[in-house]
């Protein structure tokens, strides 16, 4: 059973805190000081190699498909910023 002095462990949980607010403080700055490099490798994940813009293949049978031409190449340069900026503010904040 717990005892009512537990200062041992209300110590550790506001370390444990206080650790993770720094933590995503600093991981927040260095996401938005990678943002131009992200910005730039999203750009490059908008095309192939050989310039051609990215569009989705057709590996399964859809209903409803979006037809929108530039939605792939949107998603795509969306998915490579976002996770260039979350692995830029990790290694910043580590």
């Amino acid at each position: 059973m717990a005892g009512p002095k537990r200062i041992p462990w209300k110590n550790k949980v506001m370390l444990d805190r206080q650790y993770k607010w720094t933590f995503y403080i600093h991981m927040m700055i260095g996401s938005v000081l990678t943002y131009p490099f992200a910005v730039f490798i999203g750009r490059r994940a908008r095309t192939y190699g050989g310039g051609v813009p990215v569009v989705p293949y057709q590996r399964w049978v859809h209903d409803f498909p979006n037809v929108e031409p530039a939605r792939k190449a949107r998603l795509a340069f969306r998915f490579a910023c976002i996770g260039t900026c979350l692995l830029g503010g990790h290694l910043f904040a580590t």
